[in-house]
């Protein structure tokens, strides 16, 4: 029987028809992946009954804690850490570039060499000739490929800097707006001080 025609949640549960559950009992007793499923489930209930049951709160009172902690550094500190982890945030990431990977060697005279050894003697300068051929072609197709992916690396690496050197404005002028807002709120205080 198939695992899917069984609703091993129902035969669980007590919901399944009696029908249903003689055959889930069959199923279970065959196969391993239903009968270790339904032993979670067994699991998973015995964990929920073991757990203590605790009573809700009838109301939450929200008070100010009066305690030693150490006063509010000034804004003005805050605002230069924030912008120096920025600026080196910003410098690392415009200098860190990833090294390119080298292009795959082929090793020439090695295949030269195995080639004449199974040769007879008067082709072997067409093989040769076809062999440099080839191995040309192939070097070739392999440097054009090295190129296409590091340059289209290299793209893929200048749109991401771009994006996060936008995103990084984006953050520079709301951590500046939220300055000029703490500026304005503080002078308004002091007025009215």
């Amino acid at each position: 029987m198939n695992c899917s025609n069984i609703d091993l949640k129902g035969y669980f549960l007590g919901e399944a028809p009696l029908a249903d559950r003689a055959a889930a009992e069959s199923h279970v007793r065959e196969c391993a992946a239903c009968a270790s499923e339904l032993e979670r489930m067994r699991t998973v209930r015995s964990a929920l009954f073991a757990a203590p049951e605790e009573e809700m709160p009838r109301r939450i009172v929200f008070t100010e804690a009066k305690s030693a902690v150490a006063p509010a550094q000034p804004w003005w500190k805050w605002t230069f850490a924030s912008a120096a982890m920025l600026s080196a945030a910003m410098v690392a990431h415009a200098t860190w570039r990833p090294a390119a990977a080298p292009a795959p060697t082929v090793d020439v005279a090695a295949i030269e060499a195995s080639v004449t050894a199974k040769l007879q003697p008067g082709l072997d300068q067409q093989v040769r000739q076809a062999v440099s051929t080839a191995v040309a072609d192939a070097e070739t197709r392999a440097n054009d490929r090295a190129m296409k992916l590091v340059a289209a690396t290299e793209r893929r690496l200048n749109e991401e800097h771009r994006t996060e050197v936008v995103a990084l404005q984006s953050n520079i002028e709301l951590l500046t707006k939220r300055v000029n807002v703490w500026r304005t709120t503080a002078a308004n205080y002091e007025v009215r001080q």
